[in-house]
């Protein structure tokens, strides 16, 4: 509950612009729905969970994927590097802030439209790496904001 109370207050101050004023509010800071620092935490609490449910996909082949959700996941992760580098350069943090939100809406699109554990053992291996790749990008992202990301909620 602490990390994602302090979490939430952290990630309520660095996702806005610098220069915009900031109007706080307990319920907005607090939604799990929406670009908050518990949703970001309860999408990688999620991709934790399936990744335990999963079992070991270290031999599997992120060409499997073939969906257009699974497209979108992964051009997502794969702009992240971009998205720090420009935040370090303009000095605004909230380019992490919102490129993690970008991630964990396309993650959880693709979630909700396609089964992991239970897809062929091909395609459920590159899926689980895929969400591999997005709880450690979401992990990475958080820390850079000095925000926790449990890995149960």
């Amino acid at each position: 509950a602490e990390s994602v109370g302090v979490g939430a207050v952290i990630f309520s101050a660095l996702s806005q612009n610098r220069i915009k004023d900031i109007v706080f509010s307990f319920d907005k800071v607090l939604n799990f729905d929406g670009e908050t620092a518990p949703y970001i935490q309860y999408t990688n609490a999620r991709c934790r969970s399936v990744l335990k449910k999963g079992g070991d996909c270290s031999d599997g082949s992120l060409t499997d994927l073939k969906e257009k959700e699974e497209y979108d996941v992964a051009m997502a992760v794969l702009a992240f590097p971009e998205a720090v580098e420009k935040a370090a350069r303009l000095r605004e943090p909230c380019m992490i802030s919102r490129s993690l939100i970008d991630i964990c809406e396309k993650y959880n699109r693709f979630y909700i439209a396609h089964s992991i554990l239970q897809s062929e053992e091909r395609v459920k291996k590159a899926r689980l790496l895929l969400t591999e790749a997005v709880s450690n990008t979401l992990k990475t992202g958080l820390a850079l904001l000095g925000i926790d990301a449990p890995d149960s909620m």
